[in-house]
């Protein structure tokens, strides 16, 4: 079963699914910000625990002259059974990672800062 999640979407061939809720969870003066993301993969997207999901930034890289961003792996945060349990959600804990780039010139930021319906580029693997 294990090897079928794998093949079910490669980085050429990734699923597209949308984050539905964005939750900071540490409070309001705390050092950085740690948010609770939840994303609707509509049951595409099937997982077990112990895995980390896949998901391809927005953008392109600017390291490789133009090609997409590589994976960032994420750990699952839900069980298979997602976070409304009818196994269409996953949910990841994120921290917000802010750097400036001196080479390059450009800022970036994680998908805490994301709104609501972002579509993000996915895959499953195993953590």
């Amino acid at each position: 079963m294990g090897c079928c999640l794998n093949k079910l979407h490669k980085p050429k061939g990734p699923y597209t699914a949308t984050i539905v809720s964005i939750e900071r969870i540490v409070g309001p003066k705390a050092p950085g910000q740690t948010c609770h993301i939840v994303i609707d993969h509509g049951g595409n997207v099937p997982n077990w625990e112990g895995q980390s999901y896949g998901v391809i930034p927005l953008g392109k890289n600017l390291k490789k002259l133009g090609d997409p961003h590589n994976i960032r792996l994420y750990s699952i945060a839900s069980t298979r059974y997602g976070d409304f349990f009818y196994g269409k959600t996953d949910s990841l804990c994120v921290r917000r990672a802010i750097y400036y780039d001196q080479r390059m010139g450009y800022a970036a930021i994680s998908y805490v800062t994301q709104g609501l319906g972002t579509k993000l580029k996915s895959q499953v693997r195993f953590g």
